[in-house]
């Protein structure tokens, strides 16, 4: 249980503190649909560019 506020460098890294394994953090956290940070990511990315 965090009591403050925690910056990481990156996905992975807040994904192993949180789990306690290695992880891959672009695909271990998703949305409330289910869709994984890499894919929310391009998403963005890809409207962004349209």
């Amino acid at each position: 249980m965090f009591t403050r506020d925690h910056v990481f460098a990156s996905p992975s890294m807040a994904a192993i503190a949180v789990m306690g394994r290695s992880a891959n953090g672009w695909l271990e956290w998703k949305t409330d649909q289910g869709q994984t940070l890499d894919g929310a990511k391009r998403q963005s990315v890809s409207l962004a560019g349209a």
